[in-house]
């Protein structure tokens, strides 16, 4: 059982080039669900090991601690963010996806100054949130470009206290198309140079026709993301809820046609969904995808302020200055 368990969750890899291709149905839905749970599953085949250890079973044992050992290689077998040093001078970005049912307006607002961020990405932001954030009663300090007409649930929100700003008419139409799934495009100027800031949501995988849609949003989204940087020259920085983890072929399907890399360490355990749950036993699905030249600094879960996910700070280096002035 552990074997079979193991060799299912290895199939995104195998898989995620057809999954990139538009090849993959809704038949791969439960496989992908699986692979997506390889990292929690961890602590329960070493405890089926230890068992087997302990009962001397020295065959079953050792068929177990191979499937471990394989369990253990999947997450490390994805490309990530290199690491930066620590002294070197980051963006810092908080994402949290509020849910937009959870109020505590106040608690969110409060978490999300608190995170002390450059960049603020927040999604389903609830109806009162966005519309005393409009009013200017919330997230004092930082700006946007781009401001919805009039509150909504669920509006997505891309803020920050640095510079922000629209590189031309070139990048309107690529605008448009990811508003059309609701995802918002911002350039921010930081100390090293400009970066390109794509806040996105994918559909999460609970039925297996909501697994595909999200999958055809992640590619339509990984097109535009890779004519955002032909087009501009600049890094690109993916943020937001991709509910998908790094083992899934979603997930290594989006880098493989965006050509980002999935921000999370490897080594690092735990991660944002559910909230009730420890964070070592998380989910990682809410995260960040940048261009290979961008590093990462710091990946830290904070608190949720009543949403299901707790929020995430990311700090990143961008070693690859550019600006849009030049």
């Amino acid at each position: 059982m552990v074997v079979v368990w193991v060799c299912v969750a290895w199939m995104p890899l195998v898989f995620a080039g057809r999954a990139a291709e538009g090849q993959l149905g809704q038949w791969f839905w439960a496989f992908d669900v699986c692979a997506s749970l390889a990292s929690q599953s961890v602590v329960v085949v070493a405890l089926v090991a230890l068992g087997c250890f302990v009962a001397r079973r020295w065959c079953a044992s050792g068929v177990v601690v191979a499937s471990l050992i394989a369990l253990v290689a999947l997450p490390l077998s994805e490309p990530r963010l290199a690491r930066a040093r620590s002294d070197e001078r980051a963006v810092r970005i908080v994402i949290h996806n509020a849910r937009t049912g959870s109020g505590a307006v106040e608690a969110k607002n409060e978490l999300m100054l608190s995170a002390d961020a450059d960049v603020i990405a927040m999604l389903e932001a609830p109806i009162e949130f966005v519309s005393r954030y409009m009013s200017g009663d919330l997230l004092d300090g930082y700006a946007s470009v781009w401001r919805p007409k009039g509150p909504w649930s669920g509006c997505p929100i891309l803020v920050s206290r640095l510079p922000m700003h629209e590189h031309g008419s070139e990048l309107a139409q690529i605008r448009r198309r990811l508003w059309d799934h609701l995802y918002l495009l911002e350039i921010v100027r930081t100390p090293s140079g400009d970066v390109a800031v794509v806040l996105m949501h994918a559909r999460s995988p609970r039925r297996p026709w909501r697994w595909s849609s999200g999958l055809e949003q992640l590619s339509e989204a990984a097109e535009l993301v890779r004519e955002i940087g032909e087009t501009t020259g600049l890094p690109v920085v993916v943020v937001g809820d991709f509910n998908s983890t790094p083992t899934s072929v979603r997930g290594r399907a989006f880098a493989e046609m965006s050509g980002l890399v999935r921000g999370k360490p490897a080594l690092k355990v735990g991660g944002t969904f559910p909230s009730w749950a420890p964070g070592s036993a998380g989910l990682a699905i809410d995260g960040v995808y940048a261009s290979p030249g961008v590093r990462i600094a710091g990946w830290e879960p904070i608190g949720s302020a009543g949403s299901d996910h707790r929020a995430l700070v990311v700090e990143l280096v961008i070693d690859q200055p550019a600006s849009v002035s030049e």
